[in-house]
């Protein structure tokens, strides 16, 4: 049973040892996953993320950020959009950072996309009456100044960009 099978399914190249181990007759390599969502993570995005916490330092030094986008700290939520998936946790947690950074003096932001539909129309009000108000939007959320950005349902090249211009995914999902 633990030796000399006649076939052994391995993940990838690096758990071919596993199947040598057992001394197995055939070895067949399966993934399991997907491919490289960020194949030019290293070249592309790498310098993007470093790029970002540099300005935001200097804008702390009281320099001005060649980037007048940098004094944003952008979080996705890409979800479901209900209470239970945690979005309305979500905003009340983008306004008291805000708030708290607004008391400190700090130039620095947070902006919140939210990515996904509504599946009750009353939480859709809600989340609609919440974010215009005016410690996250006022009356201005279209503006790239909003503090909270609904972007509705979105797919391929939409979401890529949007994972790409964010510093940081919230997922905080009751589930």
């Amino acid at each position: 049973m633990l030796g000399k099978p006649d076939l052994s399914i391995v993940l990838g190249e690096y758990c071919r040892g596993d199947a040598r181990a057992l001394s197995s007759r055939r070895t067949e390599v399966i993934p399991n996953g997907i491919p490289d969502p960020c194949p030019g993570f290293d070249t592309e995005l790498l310098p993007l993320r470093l790029a970002r916490p540099a300005q935001r330092t200097a804008l702390l030094a009281g320099a001005a950020a060649p980037d007048p986008d940098a004094r944003w700290f952008k979080v996705l939520f890409l979800s479901l959009c209900t209470r239970e998936k945690g979005l309305f946790d979500a905003i009340e947690a983008v306004a008291l950072v805000n708030r708290r950074l607004a008391q400190s003096g700090s130039p620095l932001r947070v902006q919140l996309s939210v990515a996904g539909k509504f599946w009750r129309d009353d939480e859709r009000v809600e989340f609609e009456q919440r974010i215009a108000r005016p410690d996250l939007n006022g009356a201005t959320a279209d503006s790239p100044e909003a503090v909270v950005r609904y972007r509705g349902f979105v797919a391929g090249e939409e979401k890529r960009r949007l994972f790409r211009e964010s510093d940081c995914f919230c997922f905080p999902t009751y589930y």
